[in-house]
């Protein structure tokens, strides 16, 4: 090579070297080029047309072309749409069984304080009738003239010696309203006899209705004695004795009792005996 061409040859590379060196020491603010600004709208249009491509890609018109996908697409769809409402439903259902509970303790919470309010007037009214009832209830008892023990010849005959022990008896309804359907049981001890039913005595007669106030009688009649007999046991303590028993109603129906028992004694003052009670 001659001294000249190996002179340019040198000069050459001088140039590259300096060229590399100005486009080395480019400003870092200076802006790029064309190409390097444009770069993510290509990344961007790369991948529209790799969609592009793919949607017209052999494959793809095929599978679109086949009725069982759009059919299953339509499915998927109706699936999507169906499971969607489903949930709605589901939602409301819940949302009303909600409500519905609540009504349902509402209503039972109700319910329960009706009929308890029910009850209560129910006893109240009970309880206010047991009380009129009680007030006004017909009571029958004896009056102050509770006679005693005394013997009735036969016929009447003073000079029979024989008769029958008599014991009058008087009594009163100190109620309120008349004691209706009254029932008189009389009994009568003689001696050491037990309580026997009066002498020609009807157990179930009914008497008339006693209104208050109206004072009423009876007589207990023995079997027959002598007068001997009579003035023996009237000189003796607990010898002759008397028991009545009256049941009676008001006017609803409600039945009442009274018993009564007395027994002389020798001093001839009139004793009771212990089944005395009115209920």
């Amino acid at each position: 090579m001659s001294a000249e061409e190996q002179k340019k040859t040198e000069n050459s590379g001088s140039k590259s070297a300096e060229g590399g060196s100005t486009l080395s020491g480019l400003d870092s603010n200076q802006k790029p080029t064309g190409n390097q600004a444009e770069h993510p709208t290509g990344q961007k249009q790369t991948r529209f047309d790799s969609v592009k491509n793919f949607v017209k890609s052999y494959r793809v018109r095929e599978f679109l072309k086949n009725p069982k996908t759009w059919f299953e697409i339509v499915a998927l769809f109706v699936v999507i749409c169906y499971t969607r409402y489903a949930g709605q439903q589901a939602n409301t259902m819940n949302d009303t069984l909600v409500e519905i509970r609540k009504q349902t303790t509402s209503a039972n919470i109700s319910a329960s304080a009706a009929q308890s309010a029910a009850l209560t007037a129910s006893q109240t009214l009970i309880t206010t009738t047991n009380r009129f009832r009680i007030e006004q209830r017909p009571i029958v008892w004896l009056t102050n003239d509770i006679g005693k023990p005394d013997f009735v010849p036969q016929f009447n005959n003073p000079a029979s010696p024989i008769g029958q022990i008599a014991w009058d008896w008087h009594f009163t309804n100190y109620g309120r309203t008349p004691a209706q359907n009254v029932k008189i049981r009389q009994y009568i001890k003689v001696g050491n006899e037990p309580f026997n039913l009066a002498y020609g005595h009807k157990q179930d007669a009914i008497g008339a209705p006693l209104p208050p106030g109206k004072t009423d009688f009876d007589t207990v009649p023995s079997r027959p004695i002598t007068k001997d007999q009579f003035n023996k046991l009237i000189s003796t303590d607990d010898s002759i004795a008397i028991k009545v028993l009256l049941e009676y109603t008001d006017a609803d129906g409600s039945t009442y009792e009274t018993s009564i028992c007395m027994t002389n004694l020798r001093t001839g003052a009139i004793a009771y005996c212990k089944e005395n009670y009115i209920k």
